[in-house]
């Protein structure tokens, strides 16, 4: 079996404009499911677009990072989220309990 040495390959080094800061936060919601069980796809969007929007305008955008996905295998009380490091899960994440959380994370 071929080895593969790493020694061969050069460090990549981003530009400039693709570096990211190091985020204290990722947020995971559950919204854009290929088949909603959880919650209508309507509702997931509806709660995504509101996180995405929210994120900006209260400039958080530099520390928490966020990923829409297409199902976190939870499904039921949709739509799922689950905030890392800590792995805190919240459910029914409408866009008034998404302000509520978002709030939390601004506040400490």
């Amino acid at each position: 079996m071929h080895e593969m040495s790493l020694k061969n390959y050069s460090k990549y080094e981003p530009h400039e404009s693709h570096r990211l800061t190091i985020c204290e936060k990722h947020i995971f919601l559950c919204s854009d499911q290929t088949k909603p069980k959880c919650c209508t796809h309507e509702e997931g969007m509806e709660s995504w677009n509101y996180l995405k929007r929210r994120v900006l305008e209260l400039g958080l955008s530099e520390t928490v990072r966020r990923t829409k996905a297409n199902c976190l295998q939870v499904c039921k009380n949709g739509p799922m989220m689950v905030i890392y490091p800590e792995g805190v899960w919240h459910e029914n994440c409408t866009p008034e309990k998404i302000e509520n959380i978002l709030n939390e994370l601004v506040s400490g």
